[in-house]
């Protein structure tokens, strides 16, 4: 037939070229063979990309909208709405004690790699160690798409339990502005405030929406917090007396 013919070629492309030279819908094509056998794919490639615009938009979909395209059956449907996640989990794995967060650009594009496919917006903490190595990240807590609530207690035992030197907040804004609220900064300056207690830094905090981010730290936005942070200790530290004063009496009565 003439479309085996059109997936065996396919085939064959990917084994010499991997996937640099292939379109959008020849990769999607490709990824429904194996998950739909003994069918025309290219007609449902095209359909999907028709249906949402993108690649991207079409990995990102719920299963449920998937399965609208005519042709579309649940096993497959499961499987590319896999796909982002098992990406985020690869590039998780792979920056685990490897390549030091040493740059805001690093862990932007870091960053920018553990939101992919994500819908709702999200708190992660990146642990470090004192060589900015990454120890772990975690999803600390999901909202809706506008708001989402995480307590600094939670952040400090988590970084008591990584050991962590230092740590990176990383969130997200879907769909939306880039530049951070002003809900954003008073939420990292109580963070800053928390962990300097237990002599741990907060190296930074990026706002990560679509394939870009803002990093507060190359900003000078972080910078700016922490001195205010610590202007705010100082004030509450109480006056050393050294000037002998009499003692308090004990009365008993």
């Amino acid at each position: 037939m003439i479309h085996e013919d059109h997936r065996a070629r396919l085939r064959q492309r990917y084994l010499q070229e991997r996937l640099d030279g292939f379109q959008p819908h020849e990769a999607l094509e490709l990824l429904l063979f194996y998950a739909i056998p003994r069918r025309n794919t290219n007609e449902l490639a095209h359909a999907l990309l028709a249906r949402f615009g993108s690649l991207n938009a079409v990995l990102d979909a719920h299963p449920q909208e998937l399965t609208q395209v005519d042709g579309m059956g649940e096993s497959a449907a499961v499987l590319l709405s896999l796909m982002p996640k098992l990406w985020r989990m690869y590039r998780r794995e792979s920056s685990r004690g490897q390549k030091a967060l040493s740059t805001y650009s690093l862990a932007g594009e870091f960053a920018v790699d553990l939101f992919i496919g994500r819908q709702r917006e999200a708190v992660m903490l990146l642990t470090l160690d004192s060589s900015c190595r990454l120890i772990r990240d975690h999803v600390m807590g999901e909202g809706t798409v506008s708001e989402v609530t995480l307590h600094p207690r939670t952040v400090m035992e988590t970084v008591l339990r990584d050991n962590a030197s230092q740590i990176i907040l990383v969130h997200n804004h879907p769909g939306g502005m880039m530049q951070p609220s002003p809900a954003d900064l008073e939420y990292t300056r109580k963070i800053i405030m928390a962990l300097s207690t237990i002599d741990v830094a907060v190296a930074d905090h990026m706002i990560v929406s679509d394939q870009e981010f803002f990093s507060m730290a190359h900003h000078g936005l972080l910078s700016r917090l922490q001195k205010e942070v610590e202007v705010r200790l100082l004030s509450d530290v109480a006056s050393y007396q050294s000037v002998k004063q009499a003692p308090a009496v004990y009365q008993i009565t």
